[in-house]
């Protein structure tokens, strides 16, 4: 069954960079910081460095962690469950998490096979998707003020080629630190239960890519444009507090989701100015869409495999 376990982690690394990988493009899309092209330039470098040089803090995120299931056929189902949600969100045009997903049928997955869930360390993951909003949206907050006050003092011209080369490395930093934490979890699932094959793991950044370059674009200016209205140095603190909050996470080993950090931030941001525009209805049901996701998948998971044991 090694070949299932294989061919469903490359369909989930599909549909994860298809919906999640534009959804850093995005805020450049929307705000005008830079084409679409070169975003999508940026987010594959940095998502394959991430891939490559992080995945081992995430090895171990969900197996041996949060349960103790080895089945490969098991993960298969949870990999495939997660890919299907988010390919029926993915065409509704709206982001959806790949750690939400796959944590909750992944839980699911535990229950029905009698292995139990860690609960400290399930309290400790839902706790962290909790805070990553505040705490994304209270750095971008500070960092918006500091990079307006420290614009004030410069002019135009220098601002925007300061803004643009910042916006770039932050938004590089931002998708190594998703590459990292997502395909990386991804890839230390499969290992945990398989092998660590290091072509593996280049497979599985191609399938990413391709999510992200074929199709991507689709979705890319649902967060730009569709959440909250920002300037470019707006999206460099949203970027930057995302990456922090993405980068605690993986050091950390808890599977999260760049959306809600980056959601979070781009709040902030709204929030430190005095003219701001916040689609809440669309947040609100983003927001309650992380949670209701992960219970959808876990009883998803939970309810197939027991009918098949049964």
């Amino acid at each position: 069954m090694l070949l299932l376990l294989f061919a469903s982690a490359m369909l989930l690394a599909f549909v994860f960079g298809w919906n999640n990988g534009p959804v850093v493009v995005g805020g450049l899309v929307g705000s005008g910081a830079l084409s679409y092209r070169r975003g999508a330039l940026w987010t594959v470098i940095g998502l394959a460095l991430g891939s490559a040089l992080g995945w081992r803090e995430m090895q171990h995120s969900l197996v041996d962690s949060l349960s103790l299931l080895h089945s490969p056929d098991a993960v298969a189902l949870v990999f495939l469950l997660s890919f299907v949600l988010i390919l029926v969100l993915t065409l509704g045009k709206l982001p959806v998490s790949l750690s939400v997903s796959a944590v909750g049928a992944f839980i699911g997955a535990s229950l029905a096979l009698g292995f139990g869930v860690h609960r400290l360390v399930a309290i400790e993951i839902l706790s962290s998707w909790l805070a990553a909003p505040l705490i994304g949206g209270l750095l971008a907050f500070v960092l918006e003020k500091l990079l307006r006050a420290v614009y004030e003092r410069m002019n135009v011209l220098r601002i925007d080629i300061i803004n643009r080369a910042l916006t770039q490395v932050s938004m590089l930093y931002v998708t190594f630190t998703l590459g990292a934490n997502n395909v990386g979890m991804i890839f230390g699932t499969y290992a945990a239960v398989s092998s660590p094959d290091p072509l593996v793991l280049i497979a599985l950044v191609a399938f990413c890519v391709v999510g992200v370059t074929a199709v991507g674009k689709t979705l890319a200016p649902t967060i730009g444009e569709s959440f909250v209205g920002l300037s470019p140095s707006g999206v460099l603190a949203s970027f930057i507090s995302s990456s922090f909050v993405m980068l605690a996470s993986t050091l950390a080993g808890i599977p999260m989701s760049v959306t809600m950090a980056l959601v979070g931030s781009m709040v902030g941001v709204g929030m430190s100015t005095k003219l701001w525009i916040i689609n809440r209805p669309l947040i609100a049901y983003t927001v309650g869409s992380w949670l209701a996701v992960a219970l959808l998948s876990g009883v998803v998971a939970f309810l197939t495999l027991h009918l098949a044991l049964g």
